[in-house]
């Protein structure tokens, strides 16, 4: 079958749909592609790199009128990617044990907008009594904490430690 000739031009939208992955954070590209033009459209996309965070304080401490211990944790944060701004997205807080083993996960319940710069707070409380040492891992999301905007940072916190 001969496709040539001005009466046979073909014209063909393509949608595809791309999953990049990495250990720890993941990127989904979905692109229009026009065959007949050549043109590429990204649609979105995250890449981990849409914000800048730090650590601007932490302390692991137990309180004294309910015994629990409480971690607390303020992020610095800066975003690299204008477009982000005043756009809703999250935050996580994963602690470990010192062996590992997840302990609890906390975030805000219905996420933040996201300025220039700011500083987040993020705590939580244990009530185990055993654990002396954690790791408090954090990473800005997309508002539905699936997406990751940011690096994942990690603070290691020994009970008494205040880092400023």
């Amino acid at each position: 079958m001969n496709m040539s000739g001005s009466g046979n031009l073909i014209y063909g939208i393509v949608m595809m749909t791309i999953i990049l992955g990495s250990i720890g954070s993941f990127a989904v590209y979905q692109l229009f592609v026009c065959n007949s033009c050549g043109l590429f459209s990204e649609v979105y996309g995250y890449h981990g790199e849409e914000v800048s965070i730090n650590i601007g304080y932490a302390h692991f401490i137990s309180q004294l009128e309910n015994k629990d211990k409480q971690i607390k944790i303020f992020v610095n944060y800066t975003a690299n990617d204008p477009s982000i701004v005043a756009q809703g997205v999250n935050a996580v807080m994963k602690v470990y044990a010192e062996n590992g083993t997840a302990i609890k996960t906390s975030s805000y319940p219905n996420g933040f907008t996201l300025d220039n710069t700011g500083t987040l707070e993020l705590k939580t409380g244990i009530k185990d009594n055993i654990i002396n040492n954690i790791t408090a891992v954090i990473q800005f999301t997309d508002l539905k904490k699936i997406q990751p905007i940011s690096e994942a940072i990690a603070v290691k916190l020994t009970l008494g430690q205040i880092i400023k």
